[in-house]
């Protein structure tokens, strides 16, 4: 999958160590492709759900164990999304982009209104 590396350092007596990465096994972990990547994410547990925003300036909705597809897409942003919060108690996300708005999303989860707050 990717490439190797192996560093080198000194250890008693000049004697080189080397380290070889570890390497995980596919069933730790999980890939959720995103055009352009993601620059923020947040995890609920509780509510099952996960939330990514990037440069494409689109917020995502993720059930975390069917990583295929976003449940929703919330667009609202005209500049990369740098912060997401997930507020479980008041069932609000709250995103900030680049250009200093934030997005208020009042919500269940799965459909959300929005409020637009520039600062």
């Amino acid at each position: 999958m990717g490439q190797t590396t192996t560093s080198r350092s000194f250890g008693h007596r000049n004697n080189p160590i080397v380290r070889v990465p570890q390497i995980r096994c596919d069933a730790d972990q999980t890939i959720f492709k995103i055009h352009k990547g993601v620059k923020t994410f947040d995890l609920c547990t509780g509510k099952n759900v996960l939330v990514t925003g990037g440069m494409d300036r689109v917020i995502r909705l993720w059930n975390p164990y069917l990583p295929a597809r976003p449940v929703a897409r919330l667009r609202g942003h005209n500049a990369p999304v740098f912060l997401v919060k997930i507020a479980v108690e008041d069932n609000r996300l709250f995103s900030i982009s680049a250009d200093k708005t934030v997005l208020v999303s009042i919500s269940t989860f799965y459909y959300l209104s929005l409020i637009t707050i520039h600062c």
